[in-house]
């Protein structure tokens, strides 16, 4: 069935339930990534301080964090007696949380000598032990949304004073038990089981609202059809771990975002040469069309590397030499083995010259 069918039924179904909401504001089913929103709104500073609990840790955590700072932030200027600590004075930062959750970690040598606000509210350091890593909760403090958090020294700061603080992303909560029993997601089951029942293989479904994880369910088979159309009886069932192929979307959200990641860390330049990551990515003497060798990672993400738009991987039968028509083993790059999988795809023949064109090709999404 139709997302958009779906959707309709249950706007439909909602009208005549407008009386059971189920939630205030609004839902997200949740298939992609929420990213960070680029403003943010402080809230009045508070003085009196608000202490939380710690957890104390010699070394460093690692990880993954929204913010990774140390002050007083090295200006790298070339005058090494340069007051780099006098530029610390109210750094601001925003972060991405989620109400009655997050913490914090924080190390400095002279603790007494910061404060820490948390969207205006002041969080004691007073447990914080001199060059020991503290995870401070600020669960207390955090809200739905953008958050603030902001830095200052107090008088008598010392330049030789540090400051390093580590705010981890925001993670999901399952709640699905306390949503259980609500009339909506009943009848988003009943909807959805019905297709089943008349022909629809499978789905998946998550609903994510405010941090919480409200709705997780799964519906019907894996491959639940013989290639002759007949309904497989025994395939598995579909549970909450079952890997779908989004197609396009799998592009945009993997293979965009990996990259995305890898330019981050510095340990991808996109516009290096793809035959430096990959030494076969190379122009064959016998290639009608050249220009592989030369070809960056930047080129292929732009669509522009002369590949054509579906080389068809998965058809034997396809013939590149004419499209429309099918021959039996004309694809020269056709592979059902998953070890073969890299070696068709780097000896895909270009179909116009790098550069000179823009085709969407499935051959960026494969790579």
């Amino acid at each position: 069935m139709a997302v958009s069918n779906l959707i309709s039924l249950i706007e439909e179904r909602r009208h005549i339930m407008n009386s059971k909401k189920l939630i205030t504001g609004s839902c997200t089913v949740a298939l992609s990534v929420m990213m960070l929103a680029s403003t943010v709104t402080y809230a009045p500073i508070s003085n009196s301080q608000v202490y939380a609990s710690v957890v104390k840790q010699k070394q460093e955590p690692t990880g993954q964090y929204q913010i990774n700072d140390s002050f007083p932030i090295d200006e790298k200027n070339d005058n090494p007696k340069f007051d780099t600590w006098s530029l610390l004075d109210n750094i601001n930062r925003k972060f991405y949380g989620f109400k009655g959750q997050g913490s914090v970690w924080v190390h400095s040598n002279n603790a007494k000598n910061f404060e820490l606000y948390i969207n205006g509210k002041n969080v004691s350091l007073k447990n914080i032990s001199s060059n020991k890593w503290v995870k401070i909760d600020i669960s207390k403090f955090t809200k739905n949304g953008n958050n603030a958090l902001q830095i200052s020294p107090k008088k008598g700061v010392r330049a030789s004073d540090k400051f390093d603080i580590k705010l981890p992303y925001p993670t999901l909560v399952d709640k699905t038990k306390e949503y259980r029993n609500n009339d909506t997601f009943k009848t988003m089951d009943a909807l959805i089981n019905s297709e089943i029942k008349n022909g629809f293989p499978s789905a998946e479904l998550v609903v994510v609202h405010n941090g919480q994880i409200i709705k997780r369910s799964a519906y019907g088979r894996v491959n639940a059809y013989f290639q002759n159309g007949k309904r497989r009886v025994n395939a598995p069932k579909v549970t909450n771990t079952t890997m779908y192929d989004l197609a396009s979307n799998t592009k945009m959200w993997a293979t965009n975002m990996a990259i995305q990641k890898l330019v981050s860390e510095k340990k991808l330049n996109i516009d290096a040469k793809v035959s430096s990551i990959f030494p076969d990515f190379k122009d064959n003497a016998n290639d009608k069309i050249k220009g592989k060798t030369d070809l960056t990672v930047r080129d292929i993400l732009m669509h522009q590397a002369g590949f054509p738009a579906d080389p068809q991987y998965h058809n034997n039968n396809y013939n590149p030499d004419k499209p429309n028509e099918r021959k039996k083993n004309a694809n020269p790059v056709y592979t059902q083995n998953r070890d073969e999988v890299l070696k068709k795809i780097i000896a895909t023949p270009l179909q116009y010259a790098p550069g000179t064109k823009t085709i969407y090709s499935d051959t960026r999404g494969a790579s």
